[in-house]
This record gives C-alpha cells, sequence and structure tokens, in this order.
C-alpha cells in the first residue's frame, strides 16, 4: 500500500534528507510512552502468532518491514495487548514503537502530530471526534477487498468504521457499548428484571433503593468524568443532532426532558456520584457496593470475572438498553494510516496483526476489549471466563449501538455544558441553550453529517 508523491514533493524532500535524518536520530529514542514491554508467555509465542496473523489476515505476498511508531489509550488494556503485538512483529521484522496516552491526551497527540507535519505516527488510534483530520488519512478500500479484510466480523461493523468520500478509512478493534451493568443476585433479590423500557429503569431504581443494605447504593456513574457525559444522554435522548439545514442542534423539548430526567437518576448515586471518576465508579461496582451502574463494560470485565480481584465474580451481567429512548453509545476504536506515513506496508501489517481473529479473541480473554469477531463471543474460553449474562447484553447493545454524529469540538463542548447542569450551575433550560448556541458557528464536517443521515439523526 503506497503513498504517490508528486515529483516536486520527492525532489523538496531530498533537498532536506540531511536535516530530517538529524531530527529524526535526536529524537527517534525519545519515546517516553513506549509501551512495548510484555509478558513472558506472549513473547514465547511470538513466532507463533505471526504465522497465525498472516493467515488470519490474508496478507501473503507482504513483505513489510522496517520501524513504524503506532498511538494507543493509556488504559492498561490496549496498551498492554499493543505491546505483545509488537512482540509478535518483531519476529517478522517489524519494529513498533507503541506509544500510550491518556484519552485526552491520545486525541491531542494524533491532531497536533497531523496539524503540525510532525508525522511521526504511522498509524493512530481514534474515532468520529477526529472527523477534521479525516482528509489527511489513508483510504483502506483496496487493501480491504486485496486481503478480504473484514471476513467473520461481527455483521456492521465495518459499515460503522470510519468514511471519507465513501471509502473506509478507519479499521476497527476494541468494540465496546455503553451498558447497564447489573448485579443479579440483587436484582433476583429485590424481585426485579433488568429493565426494557426506561419507565422500568427508574422505577427499578426506586425499588433497589428500598430494598437493598443500606451499604449498598442502587446506582452509580462516572460523572466527574465530564467526557462520559454525553453517554446518559445519547442513550435517552430521542431527538436529532443536525438540523434540516445542516447545522449542528439538539431539539431543545426533547434534551430538556432527558437533562432532568438524568439529573433525577443520578441521585440514587452515592454522595459524591458528581465527583467520580471511571475507575472510582468501577471500583464501587467491583467492590460490591452498587446494584446497577451505566458505562463501558469492557473497563470492569477483566476484573469482574476474577474472585481475586472483585466480590461479584458470577453475579453480574449487562442488559440491553431500553429502546424507547436513543441509542447507546458505540466505543469502536479505528485504527488510520495518515496519507504522509513513511511506511505504509508496515503499517497495514500492524493493522491485520493486530486485528487478526486468534489476537482479537485472547485480547478479549486477558484484557476484556471488546472482540470484533463474531466466532470470539461463542469462543469456550471466553464463554468460561465471562459467561452468557454479560455476553449477550454486551453483543445486545453492540447491534444497538451508533456514534452520536457530532465533531470533536461539538463534544467537548456539549460535555462541558453538560457537567455544568450536573453539578447545578445551570438549569436544564440553560444547558441546552448554550448548547445550541454554541454549536451554532460549528461547521458539521462532511462525513459527519453523512453519518447523520445514514443512521436518521438528522431532522427531516
Amino acid at each position: 500500500m503506497k503513498t504517490m508523491k508528486s515529483f516536486s514533493k520527492m525532489f523538496a524532500m531530498i533537498l532536506s534528507l540531511c536535516v530530517i535524518l538529524a531530527i529524526i536520530t535526536g529524537c527517534g529514542a525519545g519515546n517516553a510512552n513506549n509501551a512495548t514491554t510484555t509478558g513472558t508467555q506472549a513473547a514465547q509465542e511470538s513466532t507463533q502468532a505471526v504465522q497465525e496473523s498472516t493467515q488470519n489476515a490474508g496478507t501473503a505476498g507482504t513483505q513489510a518491514s522496517g520501524t513504524i511508531s503506532v498511538s494507543y489509550m493509556q488504559s492498561g488494556t490496549y496498551d498492554k495487548a499493543a505491546g505483545e503485538v509488537a512482540d509478535q512483529l518483531k519476529a517478522a521484522g517489524i519494529t513498533v514503537n507503541v506509544e500510550a496516552f491518556p484519552y485526552a491526551v491520545l486525541r491531542q497527540k494524533n491532531t497536533t502530530d497531523i496539524v503540525s507535519g510532525a508525522n511521526h505516527f504511522d498509524v493512530m488510534s481514534g474515532s468520529y471526534y477526529l472527523a477534521d483530520l479525516y482528509p489527511h488519512f489513508m483510504s483502506l478500500k483496496a487493501d480491504i477487498a486485496k486481503d478480504n479484510y473484514g471476513q467473520g466480523f461481527i455483521p456492521g461493523i465495518l459499515d460503522n468504521c470510519e468514511k471519507y468520500n465513501g471509502e473506509t478509512i478507519g479499521a476497527p478493534y476494541g468494540v465496546d457499548s455503553y451498558g447497564i451493568i447489573y448485579r443479579t443476585d440483587l436484582f433476583q433479590q429485590a424481585g426485579i428484571t433488568p429493565p426494557t423500557t426506561w419507565d422500568e429503569f427508574n422505577k427499578d431504581l426506586e425499588i433497589l433503593k428500598q430494598k437493598l443494605p443500606g451499604d449498598i447504593v442502587p446506582y452509580a456513574f462516572a460523572a466527574g468524568a465530564n467526557e462520559q457525559l454525553i453517554g446518559l444522554f445519547c442513550a435517552r435522548y430521542n431527538g436529532s443532532y443536525i438540523t434540516k439545514e445542516g447545522k449542528f442542534a439538539i431539539e431543545a423539548d426533547k434534551a430538556v426532558k432527558t437533562f432532568k430526567d438524568i439529573s433525577a437518576v443520578l441521585k440514587y448515586g452515592p454522595s459524591d456520584i458528581n465527583a467520580l471518576g471511571i475507575d472510582q465508579a468501577n471500583a464501587l461496582f467491583l467492590q460490591g457496593k452498587v446494584a446497577m451502574m451505566e458505562g463501558w463494560p469492557s473497563f470492569i470485565a477483566a476484573q469482574a470475572a476474577d474472585p481475586d480481584k472483585s466480590k461479584i465474580a458470577g453475579k453480574y451481567g449487562v442488559a440491553v438498553y431500553p429502546t424507547d429512548g436513543g441509542f447507546p453509545w458505540l466505543s469502536l476504536w479505528n485504527m488510520f494510516i495518515p496519507k504522509d506515513s513513511k511506511n505504509t506496508d508496515a503499517a497495514w501489517k500492524w493493522v491485520t496483526t493486530f486485528t487478526n481473529e486468534k489476537n482479537s479473541t485472547d485480547m478479549f480473554v486477558n484484557y476484556g476489549i471488546g472482540s470484533i469477531y463474531e466466532s470470539s463471543y461463542k469462543d469456550p474460553a471466553v464463554v468460561a471466563k465471562y459467561g452468557a449474562t454479560y455476553l449477550d447484553g454486551v453483543a445486545g447493545n453492540i447491534k444497538l449501538a451508533v456514534n452520536p454524529p457530532i465533531s470533536g469540538e461539538a463534544n467537548d463542548l456539549f460535555n462541558k455544558i453538560m457537567g455544568d447542569m450536573i453539578v447545578g450551575s445551570i438549569t436544564p433550560e440553560e444547558a441546552v441553550k448554550q448548547i445550541n448556541d454554541g454549536w451554532a458557528s460549528l461547521q458539521v464536517p462532511k462525513s459527519t453529517l453523512q453519518y447523520g443521515i445514514d443512521h436518521g439523526l438528522q431532522a427531516k
């Protein structure tokens, strides 16, 4: 997979070769966030894994080599898995520098790398919030067709990958969806079942409040992590995000009602719910102090299933979100290859190896990273670890999940204002007005508009 260069650009590159080499020599060893260290077992199996990755990805005939840099979220899951794959590719002659950053920093690093022209990363991890950068990413259409990439994926996964000018630019991994994670034993004791409507959801919270022992709260959510707030909104709001004229806007009446519903739900949580981060909210659930929470199942999957790391092993599940509201928030990490990558063959080799069927299933078992393969959800090791109640709920939410059709800038503004509303600084009515006023000056990227149209999220 090669990027065509014009003669003039190539000539300019030759003239500045010495300078470029000097910069690379000076900077190449400075990856403080290199995350390629992995376990002994992964290293021992690296040669076998590379052979299997080539077979699974259909990359026969591609003899990629050299050094590339890839970016991932620093989570103790994605970055660790990437380190194992880097060890696999080392045996195939490809050196991979895995650079991991916290979520907000990752987005900034990717954006700065493109905008500044640094061209450091050969593969970038991201999602819909990078829409403004889409023109800088390579189309994967030819490589997908050449390698039959996507065979065995969950139906619709490739369709939900990011596109530009109608062509796929993102390769998927780590699929997850916001979900209702609940204690099966406590629900049974309270005589309730997972809710199928939002009215039932609210009634279940009240029943749990009346019947739970005093040291267990009915609900938890990472309300102190502003970037997570849109997940609650998307699930309950059944309106549009883009006007008929192609501008960002939410429908005032529906949005106000949604904000009020969310505020009421948060009252069933611990007294410090507005300060809880993701790790803190998850810890409460893992410690058995919460009956129900909303969040990313993959963030707790591996720990929850381990009786040495949680008090809820065998006593939890995931419910499919009620469908009388909006949609579950989709987390579908994409790997993008910038057009200015210096080694696109090795970058594509990384993509196909990272996402082959064996690696995807192993990552599911070892780290709780949601697999993009249908077969993984029936794999004996996966079922034995997580159980059908968990897997059925996760799979059900993934089928319903989409991304909100908004840009990264619109997303940030929304979460900031919703955060002010959550803590009571502004009313729901004021929040909706501020969001729409702030969104009015933003451009809707072409790809985002098309996504909104495709998923029925533009006003008619």
